[in-house]
């Protein structure tokens, strides 16, 4: 027996899959379970890290997000350029001196 979830989806980096005889406002859904789970655990965690940082210590960089995440410095910047997409963080700076903090 199939069970439905209703949860608020948030741009990320995934697209929500929809009915199309629903249209996108009625009838948008994600899929639960196996890889995308995972995937999607993973991601909470990383912005947890990246939170919890912040929380201490009042901003990240890249440098520091970059040994946190254990994450290379092109996919350190994608992420912290998803969380400012998604509203969780703040951008602030030019390049080597941009910082991130909480919205």
């Amino acid at each position: 027996m199939a069970q439905t979830k209703i949860v608020t989806i948030y741009p990320g980096m995934n697209r929500p899959y929809y009915l199309k005889n629903q249209g996108k406002q009625q009838g948008t859904y994600i899929r639960l379970g196996g890889k995308a789970d995972k995937k999607a655990d993973k991601i909470q965690q990383r912005e947890q890290l990246i939170l919890d940082y912040i929380d201490k210590h009042g901003f990240i960089i890249n440098k520091e997000a970059r040994e946190i995440l254990g994450l290379a410095d092109s996919t350190t910047k994608r992420f912290l350029k998803y969380m400012v997409e998604i509203g969780l963080l703040v951008e602030s700076g030019e390049r080597k001196s941009r910082k991130y903090t909480k919205r």
